[in-house]
């Protein structure tokens, strides 16, 4: 019912002017996704899920690398981990299977695989060479629960998905696509974070994002094999079927949470203005970020602002950040580098500040010292080591 739906940012308009069901799944927070998903099952009077499972197209990937490729004869199309999810994507977006039937060809998929593993017909190393952790340290599988017990368990696991004030600086990049096409797949995603670090406890914050829109000409042909497809199921991959496969302009808005005292001190970005504003829980402060790059090209943005390190002394800084990210960004990578202002020098620094590395989510601390006054407080025998 209209009445049962939410407002919409402005930024979503193009799309809808409100956020229903199709959408619930709308808030980086998943604990938060999850109950709005409730409120619109009983809004239209079906029985309220007291769990709820997110996965997304990287478990289809997994699966077809575990149990083995999937073949629909009638279509003429095998899916394995190189093409599942854009195979899927074609199947559903062309309605294949009929307007009434729409996403039938998902639970077919799912189907087979599950009758492969039910009757053993797999390969037993693949399953046990599965790296789990990785998979669901990138967010790739979310759970929700009203029961405490339940909810419990998915916290100590790690899959509760949720986005938090922690202690310290904090950072979490949410990806949301405003373009109605799936090329987010094919994008490829640098990030890098400067920290300066004042002896008055402000931080002077300079965050670089670059995303390349990597779809060669002929690629989704190539995926697809659809030279090897048959006429009437070729005959799918109309223009419009492209574009909503990725062909199309990438666009993008970046939401970016920081924690809510921070301060948006200047931008850059030709795909738009850089917007600031508080969040509707009152917990975070967001950048907007509008991010649009067509196939092929490269687009580059710069937001600066300025967070505050409470804790410590004019001699002395702990400095703490947390990152997360969007579930589903494998093709993200991210670089984090500390200085200080003159005079500051480290005793402690993760030994990962500085080093490239796979954006899933990870802390960086450091001690800054001011005019080796640290040592003075602590002692002669302070130690610069890596945490």
């Amino acid at each position: 019912p209209e009445g049962a739906k939410l407002e919409a940012p402005a930024f979503f308009h193009g799309l809808s002017r409100t956020i229903s069901l199709r959408d619930a799944n709308f808030w980086p927070d998943f604990p938060t996704s999850a109950e709005k998903i409730r409120e619109f099952f009983s809004a239209i009077g079906e029985k309220v899920p007291d769990t709820i499972v997110a996965v997304n197209l990287e478990l289809a990937r997994e699966l077809t690398r575990i149990f083995g490729a999937v073949r629909f004869e009638k279509w003429g199309l095998e899916l394995d981990e190189w093409n599942a999810d854009l195979g899927l994507e074609f199947l559903v977006e062309s309605k294949i299977a009929g307007r009434w039937a729409v996403k039938s060809p998902v639970a077919d998929f799912v189907g087979k695989l599950a009758a492969r593993a039910r009757a053993g017909d797999f390969d037993a190393e693949k399953l046990r060479n599965f790296d789990w952790r990785k998979f669901v340290a990138g967010g790739n599988l979310l759970v929700n629960s009203r029961d405490e017990k339940l909810q419990n368990l998915w916290e100590k696991w790690g899959l509760a998905g949720r986005v938090e004030v922690g202690r310290g600086d904090f950072l979490h990049l949410d990806f949301v696509s405003v373009g109605a096409n799936k090329s987010e797949k094919f994008m490829w995603t640098k990030v890098e974070h400067f920290s300066k670090i004042r002896r008055d406890g402000v931080v002077e914050n300079r965050l670089k994002i670059e995303r390349t829109h990597a779809l060669r000409e002929g690629e989704i042909d190539e995926i697809l094999g659809a030279r090897n497809l048959p006429e009437n199921v070729r005959s799918l991959l109309t223009d419009r079927v492209r574009w909503v496969l990725g062909e199309g302009e990438n666009r993008t808005i970046l939401r970016i949470f920081v924690p809510r005292e921070a301060k948006l001190t200047g931008f850059e970005n030709r795909s738009g203005e850089v917007r600031s504003k508080i969040s509707a829980d009152g917990k975070f402060r967001i950048f907007e970020v509008p991010s649009f790059v067509l196939p092929g090209e490269k687009w580059a943005g710069e937001v600066r602002y300025e967070t505050k390190i409470a804790r410590g002394s004019h001699s002395w800084r702990p400095y703490f950040l947390r990152i997360s990210q969007t579930p589903g960004h494998g093709k993200t990578r991210f670089l984090k580098t500390i200085s200080t202002e003159a005079g500051g020098e480290f005793s402690a620094i993760s030994e990962s500040v500085g080093r490239w590395g796979e954006f899933w989510g990870e802390d960086f601390r450091a001690v800054v010292e001011f005019d080796g006054k640290l040592s003075k407080i602590f002692g002669d025998g302070v130690e610069r080591r890596n945490f």
